[in-house]
């Protein structure tokens, strides 16, 4: 066991050097930017797409930004890539005052505390905002009568703004939510894998499960009907499903080519 914790880490760099290949990545020459994130990319390219064309309907001068913002290796607490020297970090700050971007928006709870952080070392931050936010102003309610139990993902444990963004989704769209408490949560993160949180999914997998995060859809899927708040938002009925790193990366590609 050892051997795979010190391991860890290693695979955790090696995979942010392989997602931030220059095939795999992207980014526009504009200064307001929508930044998917990789699990919303990885688990289904044309949701992204979608999202991102409603947000281009509001902002016709926004670009895209599709990249890994490091999360997964600074969690380890090292962010050190592989190739070239300094942090993962450092690098996106560079690229955000070389290029005097002014407007992150991100899908990804993950990657909006990830830009917080990185913005407060710019001289000239951008504002990161929640997609989820400028998405309750824009979409027309859904004619669902189905009653979801939330699941927050752990950002939006951590940082009430990002929790709030998603609430105010939800009542644009007219959702029935189970439980509306900031601090109710039925489950644990979806990376704890213990005998507790599996007992938890199995007492719930009668129920639909309503989440902001498409890595936490994609690992409950398994157990539990599961559905992401932007698939309500946009209309889109695929289901989120664990992949292989190899389709992971064949996304990532898929989604640059479309986009291109």
């Amino acid at each position: 066991m050892a051997i795979f914790d010190l391991l860890s880490p290693i695979r955790k760099r090696l995979v942010l050097c392989m997602r931030r290949l220059p095939a795999l990545t992207m980014r526009t020459n504009h200064r307001r930017l929508f930044f998917p994130g990789c699990s919303l990319v990885s688990a289904d390219v044309q949701l992204a797409c979608k999202v991102y064309t409603l947000l281009h309907d509001r902002y016709p001068d926004i670009g895209l930004w599709h990249d890994c913002c490091a999360m997964p290796v600074a969690r380890d607490g090292s962010s050190s890539v592989a190739s070239g020297d300094g942090s993962a970090e450092k690098k996106l700050a560079a690229i955000i005052q070389k290029e005097g971007i002014k407007e992150i928006i991100t899908a990804c709870g993950n990657c909006f505390l990830q830009f917080k952080k990185i913005a407060a070392s710019v001289p000239d931050p951008p504002a990161v905002i929640s997609a989820y936010g400028i998405l309750a102003d824009m979409v027309e309610p859904v004619r669902n009568r189905v009653s979801y139990l939330v699941h927050h993902p752990c950002p939006g444990r951590s940082n009430r703004e990002f929790m709030d963004s998603f609430f105010a989704l939800a009542r644009t769209l007219g959702l029935t939510l189970e439980n509306t408490s900031p601090v109710d949560h039925p489950l644990f993160c979806c990376q704890i894998d213990t005998p507790e949180n599996r007992t938890r999914r199995e007492r719930i997998k009668h129920k639909k499960l309503l989440t902001y995060c498409a890595h936490c859809a994609r690992v409950f899927q398994g157990n539990i009907d599961t559905t992401h708040i932007l698939q309500l938002a946009v209309g889109s009925d695929n289901k989120m499903h664990r992949t292989s790193q190899v389709k992971m990366f064949l996304n990532y590609r898929r989604f640059k080519r479309l986009i291109v």
